[in-house]
C-alpha cells in the first residue's frame, strides 16, 4: 500500500501535468498556478481538503476540480484577491505573475470555504473544448466524401450535427475554426482566432508515460488504478 508521502507525490505530479497542458494551451496563469499548488499538495497542505475523498483516479481530473472550486469562489465575490487575477471575473493576469502569493491565497480561500470546496471536489469535471473539433472535422469530412461518392446511387441529404451538452455547443461552430499543420492551413476559416493544430504528444510520468493524442489539449489517456485517499487522514 502506498504511503502518504507517495500519494502526495503522485498527486503533485498530476498538478504539474495539468500545468504543462495549460502552458501548451496558452494559459500562463494556470501554467504557473498548477505546479505551485502541486508543491503545496506534496507538502501535505491540502490533506484536510483531499483526505475525505475515498478514492480517485488520474481521469477524475482532481486538479481541475480544485481550480474549479477556486474559480467559483472568485466568480461569487468570495475571493476578491483571486478575482483580480482572473479575466473571467473582470480581472487582469498580472505580469509578472505573483505565483507564490496567488497559490497561498488560493489555498486560504479553499480552506476558508471548505464546504464549497468539498462540494466541488465531488463534482465531475465537464471540459468544454473547441479542440475536439479537430477530430470531429475529420469524421465529418469522411461522411461528406462518402455521400458524394454515393450520390450517383440516389439523392443524399445534408449532414446534420447534434451536440448534447458535451462542449456547451462550441463544436457546433466547427466550420468557423482554422485547422493547421504547423503554419500550413488545412481547412476552415483562415481568419478565425480559434486555431487548432493537432499534434502527437506524450503524457507525463504521472500518466505512466503512455502515448496520447492531443487535439488542442484534449488528451486520451488510459484510466489509472484507484488511489486510496484515506491514508492522508492517518
Amino acid at each position: 500500500m502506498a504511503t502518504s508521502a507517495e500519494i502526495r507525490s503522485t498527486l503533485g505530479d498530476w498538478f504539474d501535468a495539468q500545468g504543462t497542458s495549460c502552458a501548451a494551451l496558452g494559459s500562463p496563469l494556470y501554467a504557473n498556478l498548477f505546479p505551485a499548488v502541486g508543491e503545496h499538495v506534496r507538502a501535505g497542505r491540502y490533506d484536510a481538503l483531499l483526505a475525505p475523498i475515498d478514492r480517485w483516479r488520474f481521469g477524475d481530473a482532481m486538479p481541475l476540480r480544485v481550480m474549479g472550486a477556486a474559480h467559483f469562489l472568485a466568480l461569487s465575490g468570495a475571493a476578491p484577491t483571486l478575482a483580480a487575477a482572473y479575466p473571467s471575473c473582470g480581472g487582469t493576469v498580472p505580469d509578472p505573475i505573483p505565483t507564490d502569493a496567488l497559490a497561498e491565497s488560493l489555498l486560504d480561500e479553499l480552506l476558508g470555504h471548505d464546504d464549497v470546496t468539498a462540494d466541488y471536489l465531488r463534482r465531475a469535471v465537464q471540459t468544454n473544448e473547441t479542440g475536439r473539433s479537430a477530430a470531429l472535422v475529420l469524421g465529418l469530412s469522411a461522411l461528406a466524401g462518402a455521400a458524394a461518392t454515393n450520390a450517383a446511387s440516389g439523392p443524399c441529404g445534408p449532414i446534420s450535427l447534434v451536440e448534447v451538452g458535451t462542449s456547451a455547443g462550441l463544436n457546433l461552430r466547427f466550420d468557423r475554426f482554422a485547422y493547421l499543420d504547423g503554419d500550413r492551413l488545412l481547412g476552415g476559416d483562415s481568419a478565425s482566432p480559434v486555431r487548432l493544430n493537432p499534434c502527437l504528444l506524450y503524457t507525463s510520468d504521472a500518466a505512466d508515460d503512455l502515448p496520447c493524442l492531443d487535439f488542442g489539449g484534449r488528451r486520451i489517456i488510459k484510466k489509472k488504478k484507484n488511489t486510496k485517499m484515506r491514508q492522508l487522514a492517518d
